[in-house]
């Protein structure tokens, strides 16, 4: 598995590849994994990009790359601190 980050342009990009099998060009993505990473990353402004490694290569993996926009903070200037959640299974069991 490879990881890699970049920080350009007023973006921060992460790449994540690896060597396993990869995922087929039929795969009917019952799965909520990429889907979920993309919503995520739509809520931050990014994107996500998933895809074999065998449309670029010969070499058989995975490949996700996600971009996330940067703001750009004035000297001087503060920024509120994130804001901390329970984690979505416990906000979950309370509902009726």
């Amino acid at each position: 598995m490879w990881l890699g980050t970049d920080h350009r342009a007023g973006e921060l990009a992460l790449e994540i590849r690896d060597t396993g099998r990869g995922a087929s060009a039929i795969d009917d993505g019952a799965g909520s994994g990429l889907l979920g990473m993309a919503e995520r990353a739509k809520l931050y402004g990014g994107t996500l990009v998933a895809r074999p490694k065998g449309e670029e290569s010969l070499e058989s993996g995975f490949t996700v790359e996600a971009r996330f926009p940067l703001e750009r903070v004035r000297p001087g200037r503060r920024t509120a601190p994130a804001q901390t959640t329970r984690p979505y299974h416990e906000q979950q069991e309370e509902k009726p």
